[in-house]
């Protein structure tokens, strides 16, 4: 289900070494795209997720 999905261990894991380096500002150019890809991905994934709770807690609702 889509309100259930998660990252894999090891994205979370490159996506902390990446976020890392972002703050330090030490990312390569090829780092930074691949981190703002992620970063777009998950909050796009974010926006999804919300919106699928939000139609589950309104089909739950009595009419």
């Amino acid at each position: 289900m889509l309100v259930e999905l998660r990252t894999d261990p090891e994205t979370e894991a490159r996506m902390e070494i990446l976020a890392g380096k972002a703050n330090e500002g030490t990312l390569s150019v090829e780092e930074r795209r691949e981190y703002e890809s992620w970063v777009r991905a998950g909050s796009m994934m974010s926006i999804l997720q919300a919106k699928a709770r939000l139609y589950l807690k309104r089909l739950a609702q009595p009419v």
